[in-house]
């Protein structure tokens, strides 16, 4: 989340984010504290949306600055207009045909999202372990050349690029923000 923070700040100040698969809004708190003008947060899970309303609460952060919404994107993918969408480790939970139709939908000109490695490591071993312990029904791994398949269908690969970090990967449209 560090990374994710640190990358799309100047991105981010007076912009409208929406954050898919918020949780319980730790990114979502982040961003507001880095000049976000509001902040959408989507979660599938009630619990989640409850804790992010009460995290930024007590935060202190004005109503109007944040809106936390119970929607299951595999059914129901059209997300609110922002300027950026970010997600951390929401696509995990997404079948193909899904991620597609998320990037058809998505009303965002700019996005960055995390998606889960493909291939073999000790963290894509480490990361399915934690999906397992915590009862995840389903999970799927994805490669570069999978996602550029996605963003083909949807009709959004221009502009696409990955970028890296560590362990970390992810996928964004962002102008001028390239680490491969």
């Amino acid at each position: 989340m560090d990374e994710t923070v640190r990358v799309i700040t100047p991105w981010v100040s007076g912009k409208t984010i929406v954050d898919i698969g918020c949780g319980s809004g730790v990114l979502a708190e982040r961003l507001l504290n880095a000049g976000a003008k509001k902040v959408i947060g989507l979660d599938i899970a009630p619990a989640g949306i409850a804790a992010a309303n009460a995290r930024l609460r007590v935060s202190g952060f004005d109503p109007s600055r944040h809106e936390f919404i119970e929607q299951n994107l595999a059914t129901h993918p059209e997300t609110p207009a922002a300027d950026l969408a970010t997600g951390l480790g929401f696509l995990d939970y997404l079948t193909p045909p899904e991620i597609v139709e998320l990037f058809r939908h998505l009303r965002s000109p700019l996005f960055f999202f995390s998606f889960p490695e493909g291939q073999w490591s000790v963290r894509t071993v480490l990361h399915e372990g934690y999906l397992r312990l915590a009862g995840c029904p389903v999970f799927h791994k994805y490669s570069r050349p999978s996602f550029d398949q996605f963003l083909a269908e949807a009709g959004r690969l221009e502009h696409r690029q990955y970028y890296q970090r560590d362990q970390f990967r992810f996928i964004h449209n962002i102008p001028g923000l390239t680490r491969r």
